[in-house]
């Protein structure tokens, strides 16, 4: 078997196959943005701007995650961003009534926040939720995907 790029080395081991060599796919974009906000980035990786240009040197396979393919749009919903300082509080109007969550953004790295307070909080919220789910519609989000793609030309692999 001769040399295969990135993607088709993780598409032949998710298909079971053999490939040229180990797929080696971290998720590297979070080790990367921790250590580059700790200004601890290694001294071989510092000329890179990136996470893209970091994990290049290093034989990564990359499996990225952090473009989602499709958003969640609400029908006859208003969503409302307020900006806690550290968090941010979303609120869901509805016809029927109104919910909210908070997500904390980490200080380690930007892209990842995790809810600390979820829409559902009691049985009074249930019409509320099930409005939500009722109007919820996906479309396509390819953007964002397709710059990916394009630095990265064969090698990235879209994680669902």
């Amino acid at each position: 078997m001769g040399h295969l790029t990135p993607r088709e080395r993780i598409l032949t081991a998710l298909n079971h196959g053999l490939g040229d060599r180990l797929t080696w796919a971290p998720y590297f974009r979070t080790w990367w943005e921790a250590h580059q906000n700790a200004g601890e980035v290694p001294p071989e990786l510092q000329g890179a701007s990136t996470y893209l240009e970091a994990f290049q040197p290093l034989g990564l396979d990359i499996l990225d995650k952090g473009t989602p393919a499709v958003q969640a749009v609400y029908r006859n919903v208003t969503v409302l961003d307020e900006d806690l300082g550290g968090a941010v509080k979303t609120r869901y109007v509805t016809p029927v009534g109104e919910v909210f969550a908070i997500q904390a953004v980490t200080s380690a790295y930007d892209h990842t926040a995790y809810k600390i307070s979820y829409e559902f909080k009691s049985i009074e919220d249930l019409p509320v939720i099930k409005y939500l789910y009722e109007h919820m519609e996906f479309e396509p989000n390819f953007a964002d995907y397709l710059v990916l793609q394009r630095d990265l030309g064969t090698q990235l692999i879209q994680a669902a």
